[in-house]
């Protein structure tokens, strides 16, 4: 019953009740800056300061799913999730105060609403905006700034950026009892570097559990260029429906290789024979 009036409280106040606090409350995520290693995880939180009453929030916070994948969240004392969404480039989380209490945050002070944990997937920055906001004292809208973060890779920027990979249409040899099917990646190179020696790893799981990687020979990457990697995948006997990912290597002296980017494969292989 708590839920299903919160809910319903949440979708209405905006337009109904009367706006309180003071102009000088605000959103923040914490920290506003952040640095994560490529395929690794970072934690931000969202605090609020200088908030009289505080029992419920409705917030969304927004991020590039090119570069960011959601892995988890959770909520401190006293917040209680009463909704949480999960979509392909947002999260939103509607809390409240069980039994009626509320949080009161004085100016120059900061208290913690909620925190998200991301991966950062591929090299370069991400802001993290929250839109829509909303904050809440028994029922009513409290006005309120929002600040943006900003999440930004460890280590200089690579001029190579793995824009997709997705498998083709496969082809199947009866005489041999083979399928084969190409794998392409689609790769930017930005003007005014040189170029260098990359190659694609691809990991396939079946949906019988085989796991299979494939490494592509090198190619090389020229500067201020769009290029595609192909990759023949082959198995013996014929596989059924695969998933996977998509890695980009990169070398300019074709000795030492940095990982660029991991990307979802956009669909999956299926053959019919």
């Amino acid at each position: 019953m708590i839920l299903t009036s919160l809910l319903l409280t949440t979708s209405t106040l905006f337009a109904s009740a009367p706006v309180v606090n003071a102009s000088s409350t605000a959103l923040a995520i914490s920290p506003p800056v952040s640095v994560a290693t490529l395929g690794g995880t970072f934690t931000v939180s969202v605090s609020v300061t200088d908030v009289l009453n505080l029992n419920a929030y409705d917030i969304t916070v927004n991020f590039d799913a090119s570069q960011l994948s959601y892995v988890s969240s959770n909520l401190p004392a006293p917040w209680t999730n009463a909704l949480f969404q999960k979509l392909p480039s947002s999260v939103r989380e509607v809390a409240f105060i069980v039994g009626g209490g509320s949080v009161s945050v004085p100016a120059g002070s900061t208290s913690t609403l909620v925190n998200y944990t991301f991966r950062m997937n591929l090299s370069g920055q991400s802001l993290l905006t929250m839109s829509p906001s909303g904050l809440f004292a028994s029922g009513n809208p409290i006005a309120h700034a929002v600040a943006t973060g900003l999440v930004k890779s460890a280590g200089p920027k690579p001029f190579i950026r793995l824009d997709s990979a997705a498998p083709t249409s496969p082809t199947v040899d009866f005489t041999k009892g083979q399928s084969s099917v190409d794998l392409i990646a689609s790769i930017h190179t930005v003007a005014g570097n040189t170029s260098g020696t990359g190659f694609m790893a691809y990991r396939m799981i079946s949906l019988s559990g085989t796991v299979f990687v494939i490494t592509s020979a090198s190619f090389t990457i020229p500067a201020n260029s769009h290029t595609t990697s192909t990759t023949t995948f082959s198995l013996d006997p014929l596989p059924d429906t695969f998933v996977g990912t998509a890695a980009l290597f990169f070398s300019s002296d074709g000795v030492t290789f940095q990982l660029l980017g991991v990307v979802q494969l956009s669909s999956s292989i299926q053959v019919i024979v």
